[in-house]
């Protein structure tokens, strides 16, 4: 080989070893610029989370949010290697595929197999008034020819109640009242459809009718129809409206302070927000964050008496939207259990506090977040107990906020693994000097031990429910129910 060559070869492969060492170094200085690990998460929720806390100087309640945002775990790089096959091997000539193989041609699909026709659906029967212009209080009310689990029932399209139990009544009431002066004059399709346990619906029912708010009210004690069948059984008593009855009385370590499980109790839903026969204006165990108090995100307006009833021996509590004094609002709850003795805080220190729940079906745009908030309302600084934490479309969560913390991502969590929608849960909290212990059905879902980050000053219950902080612009349609059979809470023995 010529001299010159060689010497542009050597060249060439300086240069070479150059650039590799130059893009080594500067992936590695990119890997260490790069802010990775549980650093950075820690970091981000902190940001995150003090820019979502509550704001008390406007009477806002609301807890924290769940920043659920997670790292994503980024793909591998695809390498290229530079391996290939020798040329030198060879397939062996003197193999060959047998000629005498052949697949047999006598199998066949069969060509009689057909998806038998889905039975036809039965109507549903619909009491109303005969006239087909509604005005004022209107009873809507549908029985059902078979056995079903729950009805929705819907206005122009979208679903405004659902209700699990006979006789199926629009929004919860007795009565099934439906107000026209929630809804705009003109022409609406209000519908029923009832489904079994696995969702696929069993029956219909859909009417066009004209909402008049100008004219006379309606009378609301003339069915359309006679022909209804009673379906399913009464409903269960308390005791056993979820399977598993309330525990009644002191437990090893723990005296009861507090017991509801709503039996014989019959709070229908309230006229307009701030309706004085509503909840919780009629009893002497519960309060809640009045109407027109915000929530944490502001979208949402607190209306207890629009958004919770008792009945049937349960806590129905309805997130929806409607229009109030003609403003579109996106209703939420926040409940309070009155400790008897208590500041009027209601709050001790201290405690085991037990709600047995269900959310039957997952819905967008609504948050739960009960929680033990401190008496103070000294916050990050004297902590908080949040538990079941989560969207209602989304995981349970629990998170035990420090002790002295100066930012709201100083904190401890757990995922329970467990949607908040479907079945019926018991979430405890135990919460005691030495230890903070969340459990989910008899598991454990996490223990904070920790004696100098756990909460040590009085604390209230508030089973809040409020806006998901994912949603910027809340959907007016999206709504759902959060079933509560009994709550029982205990001071330390």
């Amino acid at each position: 080989m010529p001299k010159t060559a060689t010497f542009t070869s050597f060249l060439l492969f300086c240069a070479g070893v150059m650039t590799a060492v130059f893009i080594t170094a500067g992936a590695s200085a990119s890997r260490s610029s790069t802010c990775r690990g549980r650093l950075c998460e820690e970091a981000a929720v902190a940001g995150k989370k003090t820019n979502v806390r509550k704001n008390l100087s406007a009477k806002s309640r609301s807890s924290k949010y769940l920043v659920a945002s997670r790292y994503k775990r980024r793909k591998p790089p695809v390498t290229t290697t530079t391996t290939t096959t020798p040329t030198t091997t060879t397939t062996p000539t003197t193999t060959t595929t047998p000629t005498t193989t052949t697949t047999p041609t006598t199998t066949t699909t069969p060509t009689t197999t057909t998806t038998p026709a889905p039975p036809p659906l039965a109507q549903l029967s619909f009491d109303s008034p005969t006239s087909s212009t509604l005005s004022g209080s209107v009873k809507w009310t549908v029985s059902s020819p078979v056995a079903v689990d729950h009805v929705d029932f819907a206005i122009d399209g979208a679903v405004k109640w659902t209700e699990h139990y006979a006789p199926y009544v629009f929004n919860g009431d007795p009565d099934g009242v439906l107000d026209t002066k929630t809804l705009a004059n003109g022409q609406h399709t209000l519908k029923a459809d009832a489904f079994s346990a696995a969702g696929t619906k069993l029956a219909t029912f859909s009417k066009t009718v004209s909402v008049d708010n100008t004219a006379p009210a309606t009378t609301t004690t003339t069915p359309t129809t006679t022909t209804t069948t009673t379906t399913t059984a009464p409903p269960p008593s308390s005791a056993d409206s979820s399977g598993e009855s309330m525990p009644v009385g002191d437990m090893s370590g723990w005296h009861q302070v507090f017991a509801d499980n709503f039996a014989g109790e019959n709070v229908p839903l309230g006229s307009t927000c701030g309706d004085a026969n509503a909840f919780p204006h009629t009893l002497s165990n519960w309060s809640a964050y009045p109407y027109p108090w915000k929530g944490t995100p502001t979208w949402g307006t607190y209306c207890p008496e629009r958004t919770t009833s008792i009945h049937d021996g349960l806590m129905d509590i309805w997130l929806h939207s409607e229009s109030v004094n003609g403003t579109m609002l996106h209703l939420i709850d926040a409940a309070l259990p009155k400790i008897a003795g208590a500041p009027s805080t209601n709050g001790q220190l201290y405690g085991r506090y037990v709600v047995r729940f269900q959310q039957p079906t997952s819905f967008p745009q609504y948050h739960l977040s009960w929680l033990l908030w401190p008496n103070s309302e000294t916050w990050p600084r004297d902590g908080e107990i949040d538990y079941p934490e989560g969207d209602t479309n989304g995981n349970i969560w629990g998170f035990m906020h420090w002790q002295n913390a100066t930012s709201g991502g100083q904190q401890d969590a757990y995922n329970a693994g467990t949607s908040v929608y479907g079945a019926w849960h018991t979430a405890v909290i135990e919460w005691l000097p030495s230890r903070v212990t969340f459990l989910l059905d008899g598991r454990v879902v996490g223990s904070s031990t920790d004696p100098s980050k756990i909460p040590s000053t009085p604390m209230h219950f508030v089973i809040q429910n409020g806006g998901s902080f994912g949603v910027s612009t809340p959907d007016n349609t999206s709504q759902g129910h959060i079933l509560i059979d009994w709550v029982a809470i205990y001071a330390r023995a």
